[in-house]
């Protein structure tokens, strides 16, 4: 199948650009998903292999490509989600106030992704995201590095929510979880088992209610204690 690439009023770059994400979207690529060979691609998109390579290196700087030497070209797992979108690396702020600031937008968004995840989550879904659950909860336990399988507990709800502008939030909201877990280093851990066993187990029931509940009761107890080691620090700059 040859994309051909009409519009004159674009440099071919950008067209070529327009043309492999039309590709992706055609063909229906998921992250980690491959893309055809080099020379393939540039005879469906009609253009040299010097500038699809510079179409590919603008898609791989924006997540949502990613090259592997020798094996090819794939759907990035980040889906276009920048690492840092907010700029957040340029503000001058300490981590926590920045993880502070992320709670209190978590608080806003997280109660309502759960709650819609209770209300149209698939049977399949609520499985997922009770087995999800327990794996936190066993990681947590054992004393092991539960970091991105906590991730994974949140992104399981933003997808059953079934609202795809959340499911490309959260991996920013991701951040702010790896925040919670640094800042609080691992004191609210135990919470984390409590709170999330109470929101599997409302999602599981579909009792949006108390989905939403008990997540804002999980994030607020993160906020507390980030507020209060904000408030410790500066009363001992005082001194």
């Amino acid at each position: 199948m040859n994309i051909y690439i009409n519009n004159k009023s674009k440099p071919l770059a950008e067209k070529t650009v327009e043309g492999l994400i039309r590709i992706i979207k055609n063909n229906g690529l998921k992250p980690g998903d491959r893309l055809p060979n080099e020379f393939d691609l540039a005879k469906m998109l009609n253009v040299g292999r010097s500038t699809l390579r510079e179409a590919v290196k603008s898609l791989v700087s924006r997540n949502i490509l990613v090259t592997q030497r020798g094996a090819g070209t794939f759907v990035s797992s980040l889906n276009g989600v920048p690492t840092d979108p907010l700029g957040l690396t340029f503000i001058e702020r300490s981590d926590d106030e920045i993880a502070l600031a992320f709670n209190e937008v978590r608080q806003v968004l997280e109660p309502e992704i759960a709650g819609l995840a209770a209300l149209n989550a698939t049977n399949k879904q609520k499985e997922d995201i009770m087995r999800q659950c327990e794996l936190v909860e066993g990681l947590i336990k054992r004393q092991a590095p539960y970091y991105s399988e906590d991730m994974e507990f949140h992104r399981l709800l933003a997808q059953a929510s079934g609202n795809v502008v959340m499911m490309q939030l959260v991996p920013i909201l991701h951040h702010a979880i790896g925040k919670n877990i640094d800042r609080t280093n691992n004191e609210l851990a135990g919470e984390t088992v409590i709170w999330h066993k109470n929101i599997a187990v409302a999602v599981h029931r579909s009792d949006a209610v108390g989905a939403r509940n008990a997540m804002f009761i999980h994030i607020e107890l993160n906020r507390r204690m980030i507020y209060e080691k904000i408030i410790a620090d500066r009363n001992t700059a005082m001194r």
